[in-house]
């Protein structure tokens, strides 16, 4: 019980940590244009949620992170074992996902923002940069299944439907990490792609614009938001992930 209270009190123990550094530094810089006093980037942080325009920019930011996470999940997932069943396939996707790997994110952005649809931008823009990351990272978890329990499974002849499950039950729990670790990386990018490409209707062209007219506090209160959806994304995975493995150990 004692645990369980230290790990509940815990992440609360560090936000208010880390909100009284901030405060502290915006005492000492006494400058509300460079560092802004939290509590007054929380009023407007509420402020936000009171406008019903907020919540189309709000929906959009997530519709778009939802879209570009799931399409380089599909992707990545596909190519892992297009990979793992062809060894010359495997060498092509792996110098393909390196070259992606090495563009600079900036120049993909600015490319997409030449190419495409204000509104198409942060999802292109997040895919590809997530893609060449979730690639790898499932890339790992696969190769990390033990391989002794294929060759038992040659031995008895096991069907391909129960080898499939084999990998399923010896890497979903690692899956599920993959997925909660990236998809606040994929939120990043897309809030970033939306700024630069001034997406309609969204949390980044909402921060570019507090940029330009130097509205400091509000740009620290969407960063708030953005936080605090990333943490929700996660804690959504984390809360599946759990049912997941406790309905395969059952």
């Amino acid at each position: 019980m004692k645990k369980l209270i230290i790990n509940l009190l815990y992440p609360f123990i560090v936000i208010f940590c880390i909100f009284l550094l901030w405060y502290l530094f915006s005492l000492l810089v006494d400058t509300s244009l460079i560092l802004p006093n939290p509590f007054i980037c929380i009023k407007e942080a509420f402020k936000y949620f009171i406008k019903s325009s907020f919540y189309s920019a709000l929906l959009n930011t997530i519709l778009r992170s939802v879209l570009s996470f799931i399409l380089s999940f599909i992707l990545a997932f596909l190519l892992v074992i297009l990979g793992l069943k062809f060894k010359k396939a495997d060498q092509v996707i792996g110098i393909t996902i390196s070259i992606i790997r090495g563009i600079p994110t900036m120049a993909i952005i600015l490319i997409l923002i030449i190419w495409m649809k204000p509104y198409l931008t942060p999802v292109v823009v997040a895919f590809i940069v997530s893609l060449p990351i979730i690639y790898q990272s499932l890339k790992s978890t696969f190769n990390m299944v033990d391989k002794d329990l294929f060759e038992m499974a040659n031995i008895y002849h096991l069907s391909k439907k129960k080898k499939v499950y084999i990998y399923y039950k010896e890497s979903i729990s690692s899956i599920f990490d993959i997925i909660s670790s990236n998809i606040s990386l994929n939120l990043k990018l897309v809030i970033a792609a939306e700024a630069m490409a001034l997406s309609k209707d969204a949390i980044g062209t909402l921060m570019q614009y507090d940029k330009i007219y130097l509205e400091t506090e509000k740009l620290f209160a969407l960063a708030i938001v953005a936080v605090i959806l990333g943490f929700i994304f996660e804690g959504i995975i984390k809360f599946i992930k759990n049912r997941v493995v406790r309905y395969q150990n059952a």
